[in-house]
């Protein structure tokens, strides 16, 4: 292991990041916020943050070009849990939370877009009534920072390293990466960085002029592109009570949650690309199966009094939790059963290969549908020669096992937590849906976390911080961090 190598990148990581923490301090200055305060909470980090970035980087920089890809898996995962420690410095020194381990949780959701929280709503106000708007700013742009990613703003600085390949992003992008839009990674990574930026504007503008505050306006759509899920008021996006808000993040849940490679193809007038693309074919055909059915359940067991709110509110918490974004309209813990399993089945599948979304993801069900089909074709031709097909290309055999390993840790890894979570006094249902949850990026689960962790024990927060963290790495770059391979040599 080339450790110069990883704390030089490691340390531009966190060169890169550290200017974000003057976007609360202005935000404080705007909204009249104690001086003193925003200092502590957020220049102080900043200033750490960049010391400790320039140390590692000037001890590295000379070993750069000879990062190898080990080295750059390692320094993701490890890059990852370094800037959550740096991001929960503000919860404590602002006394949001106190607690290190409740602030680690909140940071980690930040970054990992996953949107559970430790901050337990106001028994009496709102949270802007208790809490600054400069520290839910930065909750909101710790999620538009991990939505873009950790990994992809690597991508610029690592790619003449990497060959111009696709190697270090592999941990975020899967079939869609194998379809490159550019040749070049940086260019790619420019691309998406500004077709990224764009949809944050326009969003931002939308909301706006749909009744929003332009700081609501503004957060909302840092949490939304990135399908994170933080928002600035306790009952989430159903504090508006607005069916045209509603609509406007419904619309941008998808985008965030469809590859963005699609959107370079879209903007580009290709419109077949969009009406050939299987993946999103199955995202469509699962979320309006999810949502048909959610709708005749509540409407059947009367949880709204007409079929057409019954729709307007199974709607958009299909989108919601199957674009792992987590916004809520409804107290879908109180919703029947059947209502409930269904959306956690969609927290397990998430969104495209290629976006912000988090979970399996829908390309990987697709592969997986397709084993099952061949597996089945063979029993009647055992000699025949059926090669996966995603659309015009074959995907390879390789890519085919790597997919099968990865669903099958995903799903060990989702039980041996869930199992794990019910020694910390959490029943089934709620250890089952927190893991889900935390794991697929979405945020709100059953139970005692339906709203909030913040009730439940510091090992529990410990666990969904791991959960979160290998989840958003794609459990196998997260665990190489532990591989006794990667530390040889």
């Amino acid at each position: 292991m080339n450790w110069r190598a990883v704390s030089g990148n490691i340390g531009t990581i966190l060169l890169i990041i550290s200017p974000s923490f003057l976007i609360p301090i202005i935000t404080g200055i705007i909204f009249h916020e104690e001086g003193i305060t925003l200092l502590i909470s957020y220049a102080v980090p900043m200033i750490i943050m960049i010391l400790t970035g320039f140390a590692l980087f000037q001890y590295g920089r000379y070993e750069l070009e000879r990062l190898r890809d080990i080295e750059a898996y390692f320094s993701v995962s490890l890059g990852w849990l370094i800037v959550a420690f740096f991001g929960s410095l503000p919860y404590v020194l602002s006394g949001t939370l106190p607690n290190l381990i409740d602030a680690y949780f909140e940071s980690m959701s930040g970054f990992a877009t996953c949107g559970a929280t430790a901050i337990a709503p106001p028994s009496n106000g709102d949270y802007l009534d208790v809490y600054t708007h400069s520290i839910f700013m930065w909750r909101a742009l710790t999620q538009w920072i991990g939505g873009i990613g950790i990994i992809v703003i690597s991508v610029a600085i690592l790619a003449r390293i990497l060959g111009g390949g696709v190697s270090l992003f592999k941990a975020e992008a899967s079939m869609h990466a194998m379809a490159k839009v550019r040749p070049r990674v940086v260019e790619y990574a420019r691309l998406l960085g500004v077709i990224y930026v764009f949809f944050t504007l326009l969003e931002t503008l939308m909301l706006k002029i749909a009744g929003m505050n332009l700081y609501d306006a503004l957060t909302h759509s840092f949490t939304t592109l990135a399908t994170g899920g933080f928002g600035t008021h306790a009952k989430s996006i159903g504090y508006w009570d607005s069916v045209l808000i509603e609509v406007i993040v419904m619309v941008f849940i998808l985008v965030g949650s469809i590859s963005f490679v699609l959107h370079y193809r879209l903007l580009k007038g290709n419109l077949r690309a969009a009406i050939r693309d299987d993946e999103l074919r199955l995202y469509a055909i699962t979320l309006s199966v999810a949502t048909i059915a959610i709708t005749f359940n509540l409407w059947l067991n009367h949880v709204y009094s007409s079929f057409a709110e019954a729709l307007r509110y199974a709607s958009f918490q299909a989108i919601s939790i199957h674009g792992t974004a987590g916004f809520t309209t409804a107290d879908f813990s109180s919703w029947p059963v059947a209502s409930q399993l269904i959306l956690v089945i969609l927290m397990l599948i998430g969104g495209c290969a290629g976006s912000t979304a988090g979970a399996i993801k829908v390309s990987r069900i697709l592969v997986l549908l397709k084993i099952g089909a061949r597996e089945i074709k063979k029993i009647v031709h055992p000699r025949g020669v059926m090669p996966i097909r995603i659309g015009d290309m074959i995907v390879p055999e390789e890519i085919v096992h790597k997919i099968s390993a990865f669903f099958f840790a995903y799903i060990i890894s989702f039980f041996v937590l869930s199992v794990m979570l019910t020694f910390t006094g959490l029943d089934i249902p709620t250890s089952l849906s927190a893991v889900a949850t935390t794991m697929g990026g979405v945020g709100p689960g059953l139970g005692a976390v339906s709203a909030t962790v913040a009730t439940i024990s510091p090992a529990a927060k410990v666990i969904l911080s791991f959960s979160m963290w290998l989840g958003r790495l794609e459990i196998f770059t997260a665990l190489m961090l532990f591989a006794p391979l990667w530390h040889r040599g």
